[in-house]
């Protein structure tokens, strides 16, 4: 069987708009100019769409649709994950949404990267790139998106900063041992100091061992103003919140 008719019966095999690469097809290990050479053939045939450079879906068409385009869900996926390794994640009012801090459903995804792109928008789904504080892998990206949280927790639309807290700690307090240990480690290197207070809140009231660099890595002659009361954070002096 050619390359050609290889490249097609793995096609076939996928979804209408399902995005896909290079990297998903067997053929292309074996003869990548081959193959690359077919997938642009059938972008002239319009039996593919071209979503973006090295990504394709299949479109579908019926008599009372229109073209079926890649899911919001495709899309995001295609941005996040170079083959299998992680790039991105989902920050911002999603992930607030997502994490049950608040109610609204944002119309902007916001992605974090290591390198930002430019905006991009699809009608009424749009996504926004800002850089990421740390480097980004895999198993690191939910203490990214917490630190994000803390570093954010008074701007969340439909809710309080301390209730947005009060859900915080209950999940950093089902994180590993290592994970503690890591998400101070991250905090310390690349956050900002009133996020660090924060983390430093949260660890004091959970009552998990606090790393001694998270307490060196703040001036302790700085304060933060931000709004915690001290009814339910008394633990909040020892970080020279105020």
């Amino acid at each position: 069987m050619s390359i050609a008719k290889k490249v097609i019966a793995e096609i076939a095999q996928l979804a209408p708009g399902k995005l896909f690469g290079y990297l998903d097809l067997v053929s292309a290990k074996a003869s990548p100019k081959a193959v690359s050479r077919t997938l642009s053939r059938l972008v002239k045939e319009n039996k593919l769409k071209r979503f973006s450079k090295g990504q394709y879906y299949i479109p579908e068409k019926g008599i009372t649709q229109p073209t079926l385009n890649p899911s919001s869900d495709e899309i995001l996926q295609s941005i996040i994950y170079r083959g299998t390794k992680q790039i991105g994640y989902i920050t911002g009012a999603r992930l607030y949404n997502e994490l049950g801090l608040t109610t609204q459903v944002p119309m902007v995804t916001t992605i974090a990267m290591e390198r930002i792109r430019p905006k991009l928008d699809f009608g009424d789904f749009q996504i926004r790139f800002v850089r990421s504080r740390a480097p980004i892998n895999k198993a690191n990206v939910i203490l990214l998106q917490y630190l994000d949280v803390l570093r954010n927790f008074q701007k969340i639309p439909d809710t309080t900063g301390e209730q947005v807290l009060s859900q915080i700690v209950l999940e950093i307090d089902m994180l590993g041992k290592s994970d503690i240990s890591k998400i101070q480690k991250i905090a310390a290197s690349y956050y900002n100091p009133a996020t660090i207070a924060v983390l430093g809140l949260i660890l004091s009231k959970i009552e998990i061992d606090i790393l001694s660099l998270l307490k060196k890595s703040l001036n302790p002659l700085t304060t933060f103003k931000l709004a915690i009361g001290d009814a339910d954070w008394r633990e909040k002096y020892k970080w020279n919140i105020v």
